[in-house]
């Protein structure tokens, strides 16, 4: 016999079902009703949606960068902080949804994605994980355009301050021929542009 199957005791009542690891008995696991994951899954496809706008949102974004047309560059970002500000909408939607379906599973308020699926029927099981893997995909691209977006908004910042300090050395006073016949750089006034945070 092994600890997972039943042991009759003489009067014919079962002892409980242990899962081998200190005794502890194994708890069946609660389903959920029916249609409960369903707006949890509409949520999570709607997240979905607005990563997929994001994406395109930061490919556009590069495009505008690349030009360097900041008139459209700022009708770009009010944009981009509308789609930001529905994910975050949906995310404290998702996180209310999340403590709601918890609740009625037993599973504790910070339950993840994949023990939440655990509790449903396999269709919702399957919709819910690949809403996840989807988002998890999706961010993972919005990260990636997001950085190199931010490289090329570094680069153009180093370039931007080395005019300015090319000019500032112009118009630095102090500058003289030396007897070598080289320019002279004199001293630095300091930066106009601070590339960094």
């Amino acid at each position: 016999m092994n600890d997972k199957t039943m042991h009759r005791l003489p009067r014919g009542k079962a002892l409980p079902a242990m899962d081998g690891r200190a005794g502890k008995e194994i708890v069946p696991q609660v389903k959920a009703p029916a249609g409960v994951f369903d707006s949890l899954t509409q949520n999570l496809k709607q997240e979905m949606g607005l990563l997929q706008m994001l994406s395109e949102s930061l490919d556009r974004e590069r495009e505008i960068l690349l030009r360097s047309d900041a008139r459209e560059l700022t009708e770009h970002n009010a944009k981009k902080e509308t789609i930001l500000l529905k994910m975050r909408m949906l995310d404290e939607i998702r996180r209310n949804t999340v403590k709601k379906i918890s609740r009625v599973c037993g599973t504790g308020e910070s339950a993840d994605l994949a023990l939440l699926a655990s509790h449903a029927g396999p269709a919702e099981r399957e919709a819910l994980l690949a809403c996840r893997d989807s988002i998890a995909a999706l961010a993972a691209s919005v990260r990636e355009r997001n950085e190199a977006n931010r490289q090329i908004i570094g680069l153009s910042l180093s370039h931007v301050q080395g005019t300015v300090d090319f000019l500032g050395e112009l118009m630095n006073g102090d500058r003289t021929y030396g007897n070598s016949g080289k320019w002279n750089k004199g001293r630095r006034k300091g930066k106009v542009v601070n590339t960094e945070g």
